[in-house]
């Protein structure tokens, strides 16, 4: 787990990106409806306030993370953790953890993700990296949102 980083995906990396992001949203759609173009996509590379990251070990790019700062609730906040997503074949093993936490260190402040009500291993992985810390949990129509101070 040492050689886990987080590197902001350059332009020239989009294609390959919109491949992990088609498998996520594909796994995603099990739990709710939205829209599998992901009208956002370019806005990543284009304006200011969005973020996108491989999550790599050992040199292989294993996930990726999507930051912004736009509340999707009305909630005040620095950062939403839009999209987070772990290869299913290292699932498991600690890299999620250990992405969270180094995507939180590099954008301290007031943070919020929703994760699918119904969708079990994403509650159970969301609710115990943030158990250290003082977090509010709350339903919003078909997700539920966790909000917390890093």
């Amino acid at each position: 787990m040492a050689g886990l980083i987080l590197q902001e995906v350059p332009l020239e990396e989009k294609a390959a990106l919109r491949i992990f992001l088609d498998a996520y949203l594909i796994e995603l759609s099990a739990f709710g409806e939205f829209d599998l173009s992901y009208p956002f996509y370019d806005q990543y590379w284009y304006e200011d306030n969005r973020w996108p990251y491989w999550i790599i070990s050992d040199d292989q790019k294993i996930g990726f993370i999507f930051v912004d700062q736009t509340s999707r609730f009305g909630e005040p906040l620095d950062y939403f953790l839009a999209e987070f997503y772990i290869l299913p074949e290292y699932r498991g093993n600690g890299y999620g953890q250990e992405a969270f936490k180094k995507i939180i260190a590099l954008y301290p402040g007031q943070w919020e993700l929703a994760f699918f009500i119904g969708h079990a291993q994403a509650e159970k992985f969301w609710l115990k990296v943030v158990q250290d810390m003082p977090y509010e949990q709350k339903e919003h129509q078909k997700v539920n949102i966790l909000r917390f101070k890093a």
